[in-house]
C-alpha cells in the first residue's frame, strides 16, 4: 500500500501528474500481488479502526486497499470510528514505496482530501466509514469497477465479481436477464444479471447501512458532446492525436517498465500502439490471431504496425486455443457474464504480457463509438426514429420458441428502460466494454488502461463533423502521420470472432450440456427443451438458427452453476 505520512497538505504529499513521465528513473515496478480491494464491514464492529499487514481493521470488520504499482492509498481518520480512504490511478505510484499509514486529523482533513480526491484526473475510489454506515464513490471513469453484495447484517465489497459468489444467491434478476437473454446485452448500470450483486458503476455512489443493505444511485450525470463547427484554421487529425498523446503519457508510469500494448492490426489498437512508441516507451505488443484467411491479413497488418515500433510482438494463434465453452466445463473457474466469452485467448494473452514485465496493458476499445454516426447522421435513413422499433420476424419467431412470457413481456420493458440510462461522457457500450475486461487483467495483476475512453478524447470526437468522423478520417490521418501502412486504414471490417464460436456449435458436448438450460428453465425464463431443438437445428444447416440466443443460454447457465459451486464449498 501506498500512502502520505503527512496530512498537513494532502495535496502535496501527493506526487503531481508529470506531463512527460521521467524516462531516467532506473528501477521498474517489481511484481505484485494480484491487486485488491476487499471489503468487509458490520454495524457489529467497535472501537477504533488500526493499520495492520497492509490492511484497516475493526474487530472482525476490515478493508484492505488495492496494492499495486499503479495506485496510491491515502487513509485518514477524523475521530474513533470515523475513516476515509482515496485509491488513486497515478503513473508515479511506484516510485512511491511508503506502507499504509492512518492520518490523524479532524473533519475538515477529512474533507480537504476527498474534494482533492474527486478532482483527481484520472481513475479515483472514495469509500468513508462511520459508525454503522459505509459509503463508496466512484470517479466519472469506468476503468475498474467495484462489485457489492450484503444484506442488512453486513457488507462486502470487491473488484473481482467471482471473489462475491460465496456470499450470493444463484438467482437472476428477472429484468435484467430477461433483456440479456433478447438481445445479448447488459446495460452499463449498478445493477448485474444478479439478483445479490451490485456493480460500482462510473459516476455512482453507494451507500450501505444496518437495517437497510446496499443503496447504489447515480449522482450526476455528464451529457456526450454532439458535432460543432470546425474553425478553418483546425487541424482535426493534428488536435486528436495531441490529446491522445497527453491522454498516454499522463496515465503511463515513469521508468523503463515495458508498456503491453493490445494490437489487434485494425485502427484503432494501432493509433494506441503507435502513440506510446512514439512517445519513447518500451512497448510489447500482443494480439490473438484469428483462422484461415482472415487471420493471415491480420497478421500482415499487425506485422507492419509492429515493425520498427515495438521491442517484441507476440502473436497468439487462437485456432490452437480450446473452444471458448471449454473453461465453463468447471463451475470453479472464474467466469462472468458480462467478461470476455473467448476468456482462453485472452488469458494466455495476459500471462505472456506479465511473463514479459509488463504491469499495463493498453487497449484500443471504444475506437468504434469515438466515431459513431449519430441518427440524424445515418445513411439511408436506416436507423432513424422511425425505423427504431421495426422488428425482424425471424428473430420474433425464435425468440417465442425459446422463451417463456418472462423473457418476451419482461425483457422487453427492460430493452426500453436500457435507452434512458444514465448518460456518460462516453456512450454506454464503450463504458460497459472497459468495465468487463478489468476483473480478468488485474487477476493476474495488469492495470487497465484505454485511452480512447477519455473524458477528453471523447468530447474531442464527438464534437468533430461528420465528415472528419465518417470512415474514422481523423485516425486515417494520424496514422499516415505515423507512417503507418495505409492498408491499416483501409481495412474494411474488424476482426471477428465468429469462427471460434462456429467451432462450439459444430461439436461440443459442453455447449449441449449447458443449453439443456436445467436452471433457466426451472428459473421460468426458458422454455423446456427448446435451446437444444435449436442447436440440432442449427446443426442440421437450419437458417437464423440464433446462435446469440444460445451463447446468451449458455452463459447464463454457467454462471449460475459456478455461484452454486461457489457457496457449496
Amino acid at each position: 500500500m501506498r500512502s502520505s505520512p503527512s496530512g498537513a497538505s494532502i495535496a502535496a504529499t501527493r506526487r503531481a501528474i508529470p506531463p512527460t513521465p521521467n524516462r531516467s528513473a532506473t528501477t521498474s515496478p517489481a511484481p505484485t500481488r494480484s491487486p485488491v480491494l476487499a471489503l468487509h464491514f458490520t454495524a457489529k464492529g467497535t472501537g477504533s479502526w488500526q493499520c495492520a499487514d497492509g490492511k484497516l481493521v475493526r474487530g472482525d470488520d476490515s478493508i484492505v486497499p488495492l496494492d499495486h504499482p499503479m495506485l496510491t492509498v491515502d487513509a485518514f481518520s477524523s475521530g474513533v470510528d470515523h475513516i476515509a480512504l482515496a485509491i488513486l490511478e497515478h503513473p508515479a505510484a511506484a516510485l512511491d514505496e511508503r506502507s499504509l499509514y492512518l492520518q490523524h486529523g479532524d473533519e475538515d482533513l477529512v474533507a480537504q482530501a476527498r474534494a482533492e480526491t474527486e478532482n483527481w484526473p484520472l481513475h479515483w475510489l472514495w469509500l468513508e466509514a462511520s459508525g454503522g454506515t459505509i459509503e463508496l464513490r466512484s470517479s466519472r471513469w469506468a476503468t475498474v469497477p467495484l462489485f457489492l453484495t450484503g444484506d442488512a447484517t453486513g457488507a462486502r465489497a470487491h473488484w473481482d465479481p467471482v471473489a462475491l459468489y460465496r456470499w450470493i444467491r444463484p438467482r437472476l434478476d428477472v429484468e435484467l436477464a430477461a433483456h440479456y437473454l433478447r438481445t445479448f446485452d447488459l446495460p452499463y448500470g449498478p445493477q448485474t444479471l444478479f439478483a445479490d450483486l451490485w456493480r460500482l458503476a462510473a459516476r455512482h455512489d453507494a451507500r450501505w447501512t444496518s437495517g437497510t443493505g446496499w443503496r447504489v444511485r447515480p449522482y450526476g450525470a455528464h451529457p456526450p458532446d454532439y458535432p460543432r463547427v470546425l474553425r478553418a484554421d483546425v487541424d482535426p487529425a493534428a488536435g486528436f492525436g495531441a490529446l491522445l498523446r497527453q491522454t498516454i503519457d499522463r496515465a503511463l508510469p515513469p521508468g523503463p517498465a515495458p508498456i503491453a500494448c493490445g494490437l489487434s492490426g485494425g485502427m484503432d489498437s494501432a493509433a494506441v500502439t503507435t502513440m506510446v512508441a512514439a512517445l519513447g516507451y518500451e512497448v510489447r505488443s500482443f494480439g490473438i490471431i484469428l483462422p484461415g484467411a482472415a487471420g493471415e491479413a491480420q497478421a500482415a497488418r499487425r506485422q507492419a504496425i509492429a515493425i520498427d515500433r515495438v521491442a517484441a510482438d507476440t502473436p497468439l494463434a487462437a485456432a490452437e486455443m480450446p473452444n471458448w465453452t471449454a473453461r465453463l466445463a468447471d463451475p470453479s473457474v472464474p467466469f462472468a457474464p458480462w467478461e470476455e466469452l473467448q476468456y482462453e485467448p485472452f488469458d494466455r494473452l495476459y500471462r505472456e504480457a506479465v511473463a514479459q514485465g509488463c504491469r499495463t496493458f493498453l487497449t484500443g476499445l471504444g475506437g468504434d463509438e469515438l466515431f459513431a454516426r449519430y441518427r440524424d447522421e445515418a445513411e439511408d435513413g436506416l436507423d432513424a426514429p422511425e425505423n427504431a422499433a421495426v422488428e425482424d420476424p425471424a428473430a420474433a419467431r425464435l425468440r417465442a420458441e425459446l422463451f417463456t412470457d418472462l423473457v418476451l413481456v419482461d425483457g422487453a420493458a427492460r430493452s426500453e428502460a436500457a435507452a434512458r440510462q444514465l448518460q456518460h461522457f462516453a456512450q454506454p457500450s464503450a463504458m460497459d466494454a472497459v468495465a468487463g475486461v478489468a476483473a480478468q487483467m488485474l487477476r493476474h495483476g495488469l492495470w487497465p488502461v484505454h485511452p480512447l475512453v477519455s473524458p477528453e478524447l471523447a468530447g474531442y470526437a464527438h464534437a468533430l463533423p461528420l465528415e472528419w468522423r465518417a470512415d474514422r478520417r481523423v485516425l486515417a490521418e494520424l496514422l499516415a502521420v505515423q507512417g503507418v501502412d495505409e492498408r491499416i486504414a483501409r481495412d474494411p471490417s474488424p476482426e471477428s470472432f465468429t469462427p471460434l464460436f462456429d467451432r462450439a456449435f459444430a461439436d461440443c458436448g459442453v455447449l449441449e450440456d449447458l443449453i439443456e438450460a436445467r436452471a433457466l428453465t426451472a428459473a421460468g425464463f426458458v422454455r423446456p427443451g427448446a435451446a437444444r431443438r435449436l442447436l440440432e437445428a442449427r446443426r442440421a444447416g437450419a437458417e437464423d438458427a440464433g446462435d446469440l440466443y444460445l451463447i446468451a443460454i449458455a452463459a447464463l447457465e454457467a454462471s449460475l452453476r459456478a455461484i452454486t459451486a461457489a457457496t457449496t464449498r
